[in-house]
């Protein structure tokens, strides 16, 4: 009979020993945890930042490429001596000699 009371005192020595391991290993898995939890939330505001970014830098870089077609299409225009034509006409009253400049004013009844 004395025999059992030792084997439960080691038992409970035992689960004693593995039940302060558990609480370390716990608190060891919930430390990481938070820290990877605090990580991954600063890595998703960095991310939305950066994608937010990239939104503005291609409105900017669609803009800037229609604004560059255009200015390649005038560069064109304006390597045409008709088109310079029309602008020195239009602009600056400008006409070729024997061309008479019609002038129309006012509204048709």
């Amino acid at each position: 009979m004395s025999r059992q009371p030792d084997q439960a005192n080691k038992t409970k020595t035992t689960y004693k020993g593995t039940r302060k391991r558990l609480r370390l290993l716990f608190f060891v898995l919930t430390c990481y945890f938070v820290w990877a939890g605090a990580t991954m939330l600063d890595q998703q505001k960095k991310t939305q930042a950066h994608a937010t970014q990239l939104v503005e830098l291609q409105k900017t870089l669609e803009n800037e490429q229609r604004l560059n077609g255009e200015l390649k299409h005038e560069i064109k225009r304006l390597n045409d001596p008709e088109y310079i034509g029309q602008i020195a006409r239009r602009d600056q009253n400008m006409y070729l000699p024997g061309e008479t400049s019609i002038n129309v004013t006012g509204n048709e009844p």
